[in-house]
């Protein structure tokens, strides 16, 4: 035991010195080393690291320059939903309406936010990095801080002030030293500690001291999007008023003080972000031309008070580059010049197209949690990692696309505003429901909340929704509002249906005009019951087959038998027979009217309606027929026939085992048989358009080709000819097609307009 206490003893004894090793060279790595004292013996700086410095402040009596180092942007790997992780100034990184143009190192935080012109900045931090005095001054001299008889402001009051890392340094002007020429003293302090005085020359005074205006850079726009408490638009589009709510932005004093969407804001802040002079105009000669030809003009007060509120004005065309307009900045501090034209398209919006007719302003990325309270009941989730967990009205996993689906249908409600008389008082009538999101993905903020309050259902069903935020009242629709029940949808399994092929037997289907029953047996042969008479099409069915047995939801919307959705009278009914350990099983699938996606659908046995995807419509209204009936195997040929109208026609027929031209128009190949026999061999309808004679728009009375096809082979003894005509041209789905007809089967099949074209290209 004493052997073990003493190993112990000696880890702990390790892992002690580990950490002041540790500690020891975190700290001594802010200090100044041996070999930068011997090098920077005669610096201004004793200690410099030009990478680090995080600040620049320049003074200049009551005038202050403040300069920022923006902190780098974070790359995909590193960006966490820990709201602890992320700072203000990433957060405004990620919302590109706060952005400044291009990449910019540097920014300008006073007197007022803009971007920095980085080069000066460079140059400044270059000078000091080599800055050299020529003697140092023991002790205090005796006026290195006078009055200037040359100037009315006193020295002392022009600084320089740097932060890097832990360190700090001050710099302050002096008077004229009595040599070299032109040279300054200088008061330099390092932190807390005693300041010294140097004798540095008139060159490294002009760099240092400069003025403040150097480092300004070429952004019209003052202030980013966070910093703006109000702003007020005036163009041919009317006045916009608009001021801060939290996160969000309302109407001042119009439009009933509703909510601005954000993305409308974002285009309107992204476009003054882009507002860069290039090149700079002539501040008198902007206002002159602005004086009359002005189209926009731009207010904007920032939140920090002691800041000032800027003036802008943007319009007409710029001299020397008319594909660019003008940008004026009158206050604060006047600058002019030309800027990009589209920046005026998102500054012309009217009021209405700026108004909010949304829940919510979140983007789904920027959601952690959602609660829905509907009297007892409480839906609560949130994410968790890469997915989604339940938190009431108990814990468990998600699915994570059911809950995402979930959450893209609240954000992306629409409802219709009441505004004047129509808006009724807030009030106990927005009981029903409580729906709040909350995220840590806002700038600045630590937690966001944004809560809506739902309303009864009105005489049609649809509901009255209170927006907390700017009391605004919509209206949304009965659908949309199954989204804001705390209800059970999320915990349903998507997989409606889950048989093996197997276990199917039989298909019966109405969709439409198409009415259709196909078997299976269980040895997997396929035959169409109905209507009879035809052949079936072994990849229509199987596809069929696959869609129905493995059903699966895009989404619930409801876990509860709910009217409405076009199930009373359904646009297509299937009813599924399945076996089942060793008994029949019938499920009936009903779809309703069309849906985001797909379409409203319910089944037998389960009182709720969920969204069936998009692609069932098309296999539940396609006629199963054979599709193989055009095609001919160029071996079993004897002899082929085509005519084309006002192009003439083609005979081939078989001679000593050969294929060769009997019968062609003066313009056929005889090099192309081989090419005519493949597109004959690749006839292949997209399906049976309908059942019946031919329909007069389809051209088939007078068909545009007309073919015979005789085939000789032992697969084909007894079989009749194949005759064919194609009519005119037409789209089915989103498809090119040409009408066609088979000599023995009593249907209108859709040819691909590629195919047909094959065969005319021949003659």
């Amino acid at each position: 035991m004493r052997v073990l206490a003493r190993a112990r003893l000696l880890n702990l004894g390790l892992l002690l010195l580990a950490l002041l090793s540790v500690a020891g060279v975190f700290w001594t790595s802010r200090l100044q080393t041996s070999g930068e004292r011997q090098v920077r013996q005669r610096h201004v700086l004793s200690v410099f690291r030009q990478d680090e410095v995080q600040k620049v402040e320049i003074r200049q009596g009551p005038r202050r320059t403040v300069l920022v180092r923006r902190a780098p942007k974070p790359s995909a790997l590193a960006f966490s939903r820990d709201p602890s992780a992320a700072d203000g100034a990433e957060a405004a990184d990620r919302d590109p309406s706060n952005a400044d143009p291009g990449d910019a190192e540097w920014s300008l935080a006073e007197p007022f936010e803009t971007d920095a012109d980085s080069a000066p900045v460079d140059k400044l931090l270059g000078s000091l990095q080599y800055a050299t005095w020529e003697r140092e001054i023991e002790g205090t001299p005796a006026t290195p801080v006078e009055l200037d008889a040359a100037s009315d402001m006193p020295l002392s009051e022009h600084e320089l002030r740097l932060v890097s890392g832990s360190l700090s340094y001050a710099l302050r002007l002096g008077r004229d030293a009595v040599s070299p020429p032109g040279a300054r003293y200088v008061e330099v302090q390092a932190g807390s500690a005693p300041a010294r005085v140097f004798v540095i020359k008139k060159r490294l005074v002009d760099e240092l001291f400069v003025d403040g205006d150097t480092f300004r850079g070429r952004q019209i726009v003052p202030y980013r999007k966070s910093s703006v408490d109000r702003m007020v638009l005036s163009s041919a589009a009317g006045v916009r008023r608009l001021k801060r709510a939290g996160t969000n932005f309302v109407f001042d004093e119009m439009e009933d003080g509703q909510r601005v969407e954000r993305h409308s804001l974002d285009r309107i802040f992204l476009a003054l972000s882009r507002a860069v002079a290039e090149p700079f105009v002539d501040v008198e000669v902007a206002k002159a031309a602005l004086s009359t030809d002005a189209s926009i003009r731009v207010a904007l007060v920032p939140v920090q008070g002691d800041k000032p509120e800027a003036s802008l004005e943007f319009g007409g065309s710029c001299p020397n580059a008319p594909d660019k307009t003008l940008a004026l900045r009158h206050l604060p501090e006047p600058l002019a010049g030309c800027v990009d034209r589209s920046v005026l398209y998102a500054l012309r919006e009217p009021a209405s197209v700026l108004i909010d007719s949304g829940l919510f302003s979140f983007d789904a990325d920027e959601v952690d949690s959602i609660q829905i309270v509907e009297g007892e009941a409480v839906l609560d989730f949130a994410r968790s990692g890469d997915g989604f967990v339940l938190r009431q009205p108990r814990s468990s996993e998600l699915d994570t696309e059911a809950a995402e689906d979930r959450l893209s249908l609240i954000l992306g409600m629409r409802g219709d505003l009441l505004t004047g008389r129509a808006k009724p008082s807030a009030g106990a009538e927005y009981s029903a429901a409580t729906v709040t999101l909350e995220s840590s993905a806002r700038s600045g903020e630590e937690r966001v909340k944004e809560a809506v309050r739902v309303s009864a259902p009105l005489a049609d069903g649809s509901r009255r929704v209170l927006r907390e935020v700017d009391a605004a009242v919509l209206v949304i629709s009965q659908e949309s509002a199954l989204g804001l029940h705390a209800d059970a949808t999320l915990l349903k399994d998507h997989q409606v249906f889950d048989y093996a092929i197997k276990e199917v037997r039989k298909i019966d289907m109405v969709s439409g005009s198409v009415k259709q029953t196909v078997e299976r047996s269980p040895e997997g042969a396929l035959s169409l019951i109905a209507p009879k008479g035809y052949e079936v099409d072994g990849g229509l069915a199987s596809e069929l087959f696959d869609q129905l047995r493995t059903l699966r939801a895009l989404r619930w919307v409801s876990d509860r038998a709910s009217t409405g959705f076009g199930l009373a009278k359904p646009r297509a009914q299937v009813k599924l027979v399945v076996e089942v350990e060793g008994r029949e099983v019938e499920r009936t699938l009903s779809i309703g009217q069309s849906a985001p996606g797909g379409f409203y659908a319910s089944v037998d046995r389960d009182p709720g309606v969920f969204v069936a995807p998009r692609g069932i419509e098309r296999v539940l209204g396609t006629w199963l027929l054979d599709r193989a009936v055009f095609r001919a195997d160029r071996d079993s040929i004897v002899e082929l026939s085509l005519s084309a109208e006002g192009l003439g026609s083609v005979l081939l027929r078989r001679v000593a085992g050969q294929l060769t031209l009997q019968k062609g128009s003066s313009d056929f190949d005889t090099a192309r048989i081989d090419e005519l026999l493949l597109a004959i061999e690749s006839l292949r309808p997209e399906a049976a358009v309908h059942l019946g004679p031919a329909l007069p728009g389809e051209g088939l009375r007078r068909p545009i080709l007309v073919g015979v096809v005789r085939c000789q082979a032992p697969a084909n003894v007894g079989t009749p000819p194949i005759r064919f005509s194609i009519g005119s041209r037409d789209s089915l789905r989103d498809a090119s097609i040409y009408y066609a007809r088979h000599g023995s089967v009593n249907a209108t099949y859709a040819l691909p307009r590629a195919q047909v074209q094959r065969l005319l290209d021949l003659f």
